[in-house]
């Protein structure tokens, strides 16, 4: 219900804007490409120092919201390794209180869909906006009901396989996250105060979304978790250290960026 009220509410905004300025108001389509980071198809290192492959990758996303409010993460920098530790580690209703504006809402994208980042970019459904500054945005999560990768996700909302290995230890995984987990940590399944990169829109084009999946894992240590094998990996089971912290890197704002290229003018 609280979704359904902002969704609302984001809308009523959206038309109020673009009723309100014929010059810099004017409405457009934004159709919506989503891809991996390119991290997905390679080697990453966790903050821990294990080296995760991915094999699998699959999510199911909610709306996109576009503001011209800068992102949370340009308000609050951090710029010691303890202050991004700590960034990280903290839930987003604590990391950033009271230091996003998301100031006037200029887009959106609102359908429920699906992707298997492994396969690589996607369209979207499209969504519209209207012309102007965007900055920021806000990513959601839902349950999965539509797109390429419902039989993938099996009912959840993300899920993960693949190898970490460190030294001499390897270890075959695969995490599930289900939507009401991810609520836990991110109410309505909302990552508001996204990156988006500045553009001036003027007229119709493509919003990109990158999922950046090096960031989830960023925070999981795989030493406690049983090797597993490639026929088998080891379920990482909810409420584990390495579940959590999986969790706390699906809902940070530096997991999902966004950007802006315009059509070319006829």
């Amino acid at each position: 219900m609280q979704k359904q009220c902002a969704i609302l509410t984001f809308i009523l905004a959206l038309a109020g804007i673009a009723c309100s300025d014929g010059t810099t108001g004017k409405r457009i389509i934004l159709r919506t490409q989503v891809e991996p980071a390119r991290e997905v198809h390679t080697r990453f290192t966790t903050l821990s120092g294990w080296n995760v492959e991915l094999a699998e990758a699959a999510m199911a996303t909610g709306p996109f919201y576009y503001f011209d409010g800068s992102p949370a993460f340009v308000m609050q920098q951090a710029r010691t390794p303890w202050q991004r530790l700590k960034r990280v580690l903290l839930p987003p209703a604590h990391a950033h209180p009271g230091h996003y504006g998301e100031g006037v809402a200029k887009g959106q994208m609102l359908k429920e869909y699906s992707l298997n980042l492994i396969a690589g970019p996607i369209a979207f459904p499209a969504g519209n906006g209207v012309t102007g500054l965007y900055r920021s945005a806000t990513f959601s999560f839902s349950s999965p009901v539509d797109g390429a990768a419902l039989t993938n996700l099996k009912g959840n909302t993300v899920t993960a396989t693949g190898v970490a290995t460190k030294g001499e230890s390897t270890v075959h995984f695969r995490i599930a996250v289900d939507f009401a987990t991810i609520g836990e940590h991110a109410r309505d399944g909302l990552v508001p105060g996204c990156s988006f990169e500045e553009a001036t829109v003027d007229r119709a084009g493509v919003v990109k979304l990158t999922i950046k999946p090096h960031v989830w894992f960023n925070l999981v240590d795989f030493a406690d978790i049983a090797p597993g094998s490639a026929e088998a990996p080891t379920e990482i089971t909810k409420g584990s250290t390495a579940h959590i912290a999986f969790l706390l890197g699906l809902v940070q704002l530096s997991a999902y960026h966004f950007s802006f290229t315009a059509d070319h003018e006829p």
